[in-house]
């Protein structure tokens, strides 16, 4: 049996196949060739966060909100659950 676990170890449940074309396809196309020139050199550790929240930002607004979190989110480590 071909093991399915990822750099990070993960081992999904389901598999999902993004569209052809799509968004998804074309960053799963590139983090697999990554991935794969980083193990042709040696580098087999971890390249990617196994889960994560991307956002497709999808105007002024929407970049701004996402720049707000960023400028002030500092200033809320202390409150995070996994602080400390």
């Amino acid at each position: 049996m071909q093991d399915r676990r990822d750099v990070a170890g993960y081992v999904p449940t389901t598999t999902i196949s993004p569209t052809a074309g799509s968004l998804s396809a074309i960053v799963r196309s590139f983090k697999a060739s990554c991935t794969k020139g980083a193990r042709e050199h040696g580098l087999a550790t971890a390249l990617w966060q196994s889960r994560f929240y991307d956002h497709i930002i999808r105007g002024p607004e929407d970049l701004e909100h996402i720049r707000e979190y960023i400028r002030t989110n500092p200033e809320h480590w202390e409150e995070d659950e996994l602080y400390g």
